[in-house]
């Protein structure tokens, strides 16, 4: 591939920061050119904060009212079915920002985690924005090494800052913040719409379970290429759309449980799988 096309997937819970995300992905990058941004837009019918992103070429737009928005896994499935013909597809959350070249770096890394698994893809924990120009935290990246909580209705990964590896390492999960593969493996394993508000907090986890149990491999990169905002993009989301959020989710617990079951199995198969050992066991 000559010049390689990138779609990339942001699913946009009323935050008004994905239009600077796009803007900034385009002015970063070493071949804007080379983009495409699918984007499931939930948002409120009178809010015009977003106007700009209809009015750029690049960005396939997919908006839907709040009251329609059932969780992150469902609007990256519809993120998906606005993928054509691209060779990588990128997922990342509505409040990034990237380091300049970061779509060379993005390819140049995955290449070098294909060359120690063909079945490959690169994820970690991207640095938080406020410290993308920090001498400190330059030399360190999120790595997903361990999970903080098993139990009974929860699963949930966690990582570490470590320092830049020589090579990439592989990861016990992925970050739904930035996830790097091939788009032809994502038409292998797109998300199922199906799975609403009550895997929410699993989402990492289920789809690491299905990557590993098809052969693959999970790898952190050497390379900072996106940061993203962890703590302030709720306070941008409207309140009315909070309101309606909350109310969209009465019940999603209940209505989880049996998806929940079968990935605690999903797990125990991985577990079995995967040439790593896992930060606990799962029982």
């Amino acid at each position: 591939m000559t010049n390689p096309k990138i779609f990339i997937s942001i699913a946009c819970f009323s935050d008004p920061d994905v239009v600077d995300t796009v803007e900034d992905a385009l002015a970063q990058a070493a071949k804007p050119e080379r983009l495409t941004f699918g984007i499931c837009l939930q948002a409120l019918s009178h809010d015009e904060s977003y106007e700009t992103l209809s009015e750029l070429s690049q960005v396939r737009l997919d908006r839907i009212p709040v009251e329609e928005a059932r969780g992150p896994i469902y609007a990256r499935s519809r993120c998906e079915a606005l993928m054509e013909d691209e060779d990588y597809f990128l997922q990342l959350d509505c409040h990034s920002r990237f380091y300049k070249g970061w779509d060379e770096i993005l390819i140049e890394e995955l290449q070098s985690a294909l060359a120690l698994n063909e079945r490959a893809v690169i994820s970690h924990y991207p640095i938080n924005i406020k410290n993308m120009t920090s001498e400190q935290h330059a030399p360190l990246i999120g790595h997903v090494n361990r999970y903080r909580q098993v139990d009974a209705d929860a699963i949930k990964s966690h990582g570490s800052l470590v320092s830049l590896p020589e090579v990439p390492i592989v990861s016990f999960g992925i970050s739904a913040a930035m996830l790097f593969m091939r788009s032809e493996d994502r038409r292998a394993f797109p998300y199922d719409p199906e799975f609403d508000f009550g895997l929410h907090s699993e989402e990492q986890v289920l789809y690491a379970v299905r990557l590993w149990t098809h052969g693959y491999d999970i790898f952190c990169p050497t390379r900072h290429a996106v940061a993203t905002d962890y703590a302030g993009s709720r306070d941008r989301i409207p309140d009315e759309a909070k309101r309606i959020s909350n109310s969209n989710r009465t019940g999603w617990p209940e209505a989880s449980s049996l998806i929940f079951l079968a990935l605690n199995g999903g797990l125990k198969l991985a577990n079995s799988y995967i040439k790593h050992p896992w930060g606990q066991n799962i029982t």
